[in-house]
């Protein structure tokens, strides 16, 4: 689901097979969020979200999109709250800003 901040509804989104594909690539290569046999859990969500903001920054949607999680053990470089370096390449290419907590992306999205 998607809905940026301030609507009513949600849109449910139909798996996406190249998202799948790319989570797995991550899971068996050991790659953030799949590092040292991650699950690919994590890996898929990172795919789908890079998506939708690939494909919402392709249409031209200016609002800001922020990924937020707790889980700094699989998403940042070890010992930080800073984004693994793999994962923030292919972040920036989204125009997508990472936080590790609610009040950080709050922030975020705040920001002139």
């Amino acid at each position: 689901m998607i809905c940026p901040v301030g609507c009513d509804a949600a849109s449910h989104l139909d798996p996406d097979h190249d998202c799948i594909i790319r989570a797995h690539g991550r899971a068996s290569n050991d790659l953030a969020p799949s590092l040292k046999g991650g699950e690919i859990k994590d890996a898929t969500i990172a795919e789908e979200c890079l998506e939708v903001s690939r494909r919402l920054y392709v249409t031209g949607y200016a609002p800001k999109r922020v990924f937020c999680t707790s889980n700094i053990n699989d998403y940042c470089e070890r010992g930080s709250s800073r984004l693994h370096p793999s994962l923030a390449v292919d972040f920036a290419a989204a125009s997508l800003i990472f936080a590790a907590n609610l009040p950080w992306a709050v922030n975020e999205i705040k920001k002139p």
